[in-house]
């Protein structure tokens, strides 16, 4: 799969997200849900990243339900679906470093469930459940706000050339955002 310079741009400011707001909470949300004492009403396995293939895959078709949830309440975040597209194909490739855009792009959609992560031995896997007490941190208008250049990518970089837009979606960029 060939990704875009704007569909990268799309990975960094989900992960400088992920990594500031989402992180802790899916790793507070997976420690909960493996000392629950009995099943939770909800649980479905979402998908799984293979570490040899560097590869989403999609379980229980979950990538065709996120995208018609994410299409129906979220397309003003992103303005095109050409990204998400993509990313609810049944197997996406990434590079590792982008392994955990898809969980955090549901942790972002689906604030009453959590993403849980669990690591098998060339695989993490992750599901989507409820966990009572699981703090929510994440911060939707400063996300808002930072997928700007990404919404308008089309138009920057017509105005100002890509490598002015490649220069402006940096990670300092977005921290300076959301301030």
């Amino acid at each position: 799969m060939t990704w875009t310079e704007k569909d990268k741009i799309l990975f960094s400011t989900i992960n400088a997200f992920g990594e500031d707001h989402l992180e802790a909470q899916i790793q507070d949300a997976s420690k909960k849900f493996v000392k629950l004492k009995r099943r939770p009403e909800f649980f479905v396995v979402v998908g799984y990243y293979d570490l040899d293939k560097n590869e989403f895959v999609w379980q229980n078709d979950m990538n065709k339900m996120s995208a018609d949830f994410v299409k129906k309440g979220y397309m003003p975040l992103f303005k095109t679906n050409n990204t998400l597209n993509k990313l609810f194909k049944p197997v996406v490739k990434f590079d590792r470093k982008d392994m955990n855009v898809i969980p955090y792009l549901l942790e972002i959609i689906n604030a009453k469930f959590s993403v849980i992560r669990f690591k098998g031995p060339k695989q993490y896997i992750y599901a989507l459940t409820i966990v009572d007490d699981a703090k929510e941190t994440f911060k939707y208008k400063d996300f808002d706000a930072a997928m700007f250049i990404y919404r308008n990518y089309d138009e920057i970089e017509k105005k100002y050339g890509a490598n002015k837009v490649r220069k402006s979606a940096t990670r300092k960029h977005i921290k300076k955002e959301r301030v």
